[in-house]
This record gives C-alpha cells, sequence and structure tokens, in this order.
C-alpha cells in the first residue's frame, strides 16, 4: 500500500508541473492571441475608415448631382 501511496503523490506531484509549465506557456500563447486581434481589429478599423470617407464623398456628388441638374436641395434631418 505504501507504494500506491507513493505513486499517486509521485503521479500528483508530476501533474502540478505540468501545470505549471502549462501555465507558462499558455501566457505567452494568450497574449501573442490578443496582440494578433488587436492588429486585426485596428487594421479593420482603419479599412472601415477608409471606405466610409469613400462613401462620403460619394453622396457629396451624388447630393451635387441632384442639386445641379435636378434643382434638388438634399436636407439631411
Amino acid at each position: 500500500m505504501d507504494f500506491k501511496r507513493k505513486l499517486s503523490e509521485v503521479d500528483a506531484d508530476a501533474a502540478e508541473d505540468v501545470k505549471m509549465d502549462m501555465g507558462a506557456t499558455i501566457i505567452p500563447q494568450r497574449e501573442r492571441a490578443t496582440s494578433v486581434i488587436e492588429d486585426f481589429l485596428h487594421q479593420e478599423n482603419s479599412e472601415l475608415k477608409k471606405s466610409l470617407k469613400n462613401l462620403e464623398m460619394e453622396n457629396e456628388k451624388l447630393k451635387n448631382i441632384l442639386k445641379t441638374d435636378y434643382n434638388v436641395n438634399y436636407i439631411r434631418k
């Protein structure tokens, strides 16, 4: 019985070592993943801002066409 108890203690110690090792690798992986996600979000945000500017410019052109060709004043409420 002492042998089984000792074996379970060794297994528990080994399991704790594995948990500690995994914790040491999980944190850098999580930080890397967070960094990649943040980079992606910043890039997407930049692309969305560019798209918005393009749409605003196109909208202004269309308003000018309405105003000059059809005498329609576009009023935003």
